[in-house]
């Protein structure tokens, strides 16, 4: 996309942070936006406007892709919260692992097909066409499907909007850092591997595809384990193995680790957001959880996009090697935020 476009290696960040605008912009008022249109409507609205945006950026220019990323932005608001606020007040935390899990199949197919399209020495473009279409008949369905049930009449989608309790900010900092790692991880993995390390780009392409599919079958099998072992269990493992693994990812750049290494990273960060979401109704009142999930997507959208432009800067002026240490001093900085929310939750139940 660079070469075609003309763009330099950190244009990929002003794509992440204008797709951020409209998706903080969705996050943040989906409890009204559900209101109003319900489960059905709502999500229905937001593929359409996915797929719009797909196919805008792959037939477009670059600055029709820059337009595409704000609609998009502002489509995957509706249709993450509205999937998260459903799943936190119906779903059991393995129940919400399976479902994060589907999510994980996408980002695995994803690089596998765009892997395909340029071995087969065609454009990117077709990709963002492909899913632009799946997502429009995925709307289509939902509109000719049934109607979604409504949330729990306890727990009303328009509940008052929290304060700014250590437990919330505690949780919002937990979700930024997360999908600032796993993006960071996924986006820019395959630049350094190619341009930095060495590797063929269809190499390249393929361990890329490992890491979403360690992402993948970490999930699906935290959803088995989910009805045995607790999300907060998952959570505690999840985090101390995407720090051994990304410590492996910079400390030992051989093609051998970089090959273990990637996977691994996945492996370890597939139950984190799943189980992050699940806990939510353990840290805040039942009443103010409908908020603190728009709350919580939005700051997973801003460290999704944030962290990983602010990586290509920082690539950019000190070099590709640099990635390694960042996803590192993420990983780190995530423990640190777990280890202080479980400590808090702790003292606030003896007190």
């Amino acid at each position: 996309m660079r070469a075609e476009l003309h763009q330099p290696i950190s244009a990929l960040g002003l794509l992440l942070i204008l797709a951020t605008g409209g998706f903080l912009l969705s996050s943040a008022a989906i409890g009204r936006l559900l209101a109003r249109t319900g489960l059905r409507a709502g999500l229905s609205v937001g593929l359409l406007l996915a797929g719009g945006a797909m196919v805008l950026a792959g037939l477009g220019s670059w600055p029709a892709a820059l337009v595409a990323m704000v609609l998009y932005g502002l489509a995957l608001g509706v249709v993450d919260g509205g999937v998260n606020v459903y799943s936190t007040f119906r779903m059991s935390g393995g129940a919400m692992q399976f479902l994060h899990g589907t999510w994980s199949v996408g980002t695995l197919a994803g690089p596998l097909l765009v892997t395909f399209l340029l071995a087969q020495h065609l454009s990117w473009r077709l990709s963002f066409l492909t899913v632009g279409a799946l997502e429009a008949a995925i709307a289509a369905i939902l509109l000719l499907g049934a109607d979604w049930p409504h949330l729990p009449a306890a727990s009303p989608v328009e509940a008052p909007s929290p304060h700014l309790s250590l437990p919330l900010v505690l949780g919002m900092l937990a979700f930024f850092l997360y999908t600032g790692v796993e993006a960071a991880a996924g986006g820019w993995s395959y630049t350094l591997l190619t341009e930095g390390r060495h590797f063929l780009p269809t190499a390249a392409g393929v361990m890329v595809s490992s890491y979403w599919a360690g992402l993948t079958v970490g999930r699906m099998a935290a959803g088995v384990a989910g009805v045995r072992v607790g999300s907060r269990s998952l959570l505690l493992g999840g985090v101390a193995m995407t720090l051994a693994a990304a410590l492996a990812f910079w400390l030992a750049p051989s093609p051998v680790w970089s090959v273990l290494a990637l996977p691994l990273l996945g492996l370890g960060l597939a139950p984190i957001y799943p189980a992050l979401m699940t806990l939510t109704s353990e840290r805040l009142p039942a009443d103010r959880v409908t908020a603190a999930v728009g709350y919580q997507t939005a700051a997973a959208g801003l460290g999704g996009s944030g962290l990983p432009a602010g990586a290509g800067v920082l690539m950019q002026v000190f070099g590709l090697a640099l990635l390694g240490p960042f996803l590192a001093v993420g990983a780190a900085a995530l423990a640190g935020v777990y280890w202080l929310e479980t400590a808090t939750l702790r003292d606030g139940r003896s007190n």
